[in-house]
């Protein structure tokens, strides 16, 4: 079993993207690079089609507000 692994900077935005990530989400890294974090990954419920939040999101969110 392999990691997908997704880095973004400190904007949320795409800064790279394994192949085992290429081949979880069906993107490849050319399509997300740059992109916004929330656009490339798109969490499910099982129950439903609403969309979850990045767990990472709130963690990035803190950090902002720390260095703020």
């Amino acid at each position: 079993m392999a990691d997908g692994i997704v880095m973004c900077d400190a904007t949320r935005h795409v800064i790279a993207f394994n192949p085992i990530a290429a081949e979880l989400t069906g993107w490849t890294e050319a399509e997300v690079l740059g992109q916004p974090l929330q656009q490339v990954l798109r969490l499910r419920s099982e129950e439903g089609d609403a969309p979850l939040p990045l767990p990472l999101e709130d963690l990035l969110t803190k950090i902002s507000a720390l260095k703020s």
